[in-house]
This record gives C-alpha cells, structure tokens and sequence, in this order.
C-alpha cells in the first residue's frame, strides 16, 4: 500500500499512518491527514482553527493544534490555491473570511485572494502596478501594496 491511497478511505487515524509507514516524517504524515480533511469534510472550509492548520502543513510547518498561531498572507494565498485547484466552486465559512482578512490586514495587506468571497476594491490597480509600474515603485499606498503583492507572488514561484 502507497501513502496515496490511503486518499481513498474516508478516514485516516495517525497511529495508522505511524504503524504502516515507519520511516514517513511528521510533516509528510500531516499532509496526508490535511489531504485528506480537504477530500472528505468542510472543516477546514468552516472552522478558521482547522483552516489555519491546513495553511500551515501545506506550507511545510508542523502546526501547533493547541493555539491558534496566526499564517502569514503568503501562506495563506498558497492555501487558497490549493484548495481551489481541488475544489474550484469551494466557498469558505463567514469565520474563515474573516480570518484571512484579519492575518492579511494585520500584516498590512490590504487586498485578497481571488474567490476567496471578500470585498477586493484594490486587487487589480495593485496588479496592475506590480507588473506596469512606474518602477521603482513609490513608497506610497499603493506601491507599498504593489511590492506585497510581488513578495506573495516571487514565495508562490519559489515553492514550484
């Protein structure tokens, strides 16, 4: 049996994936299970805790379950891209778009993913900028937004 087709249960207990696969690391153990939470409930699509931990295994970081820890907007459009290349017509809980948009505004984003469900006035001036400038972008509201935009995009590139 490969670890891929444990994909195909409905469920997935941890010590079965232990006991079966020795030599799999923590993380690679995590994404099989987030996989699978993706593949078989909503958790992760309601439940903000769930979704942040889904975000952080798919980003390569072993999750502290017991707190809520806070993803970096990076991170968090990784995710979104994830889950959307699985589930195109997904849509996220009211708890979870507020979430994001807290994790983004905090660390001074203020634009989101696309089809996440969140008002977006920005995202296409900022787009815009990021790829017609006038470059060096100006160290105004809107070039500040345009480099976060590029700093997504060049940790989206790096993790092809």
């Amino acid at each position: 049996m490969l670890p891929e087709d444990l994909l195909k249960e409905d469920y997935i207990e941890p010590e079965t994936l232990r006991q079966l696969f020795p030599g799999m690391t923590d993380l690679e153990r995590e994404k099989i299970l987030v996989l699978s939470v993706l593949k078989n409930t909503r958790a992760a699509y309601e439940d903000f805790d769930v979704f942040e931990n889904v975000c952080e295994v798919l980003n390569g970081i072993i999750p502290n379950v017991d707190s809520t820890e806070g993803c970096l907007p990076e991170h968090i459009w990784k995710t979104i891209q994830v889950i959307k290349s699985m589930y195109p017509d997904v849509e996220f809980s009211d708890d979870v778009k507020a979430y994001i948009k807290f994790m983004f505004n905090d660390n001074g984003y203020y634009f989101y993913p696309e089809n996440v469900g969140l008002e977006n006035p920005i995202l296409e001036d900022v787009k815009t900028l990021s790829v017609h400038g006038p470059f060096p972008l100006e160290e105004n509201f809107f070039g500040i937004q345009a480099i976060k935009y590029l700093q997504i995009m060049n940790y989206l590139n790096q993790e092809k």
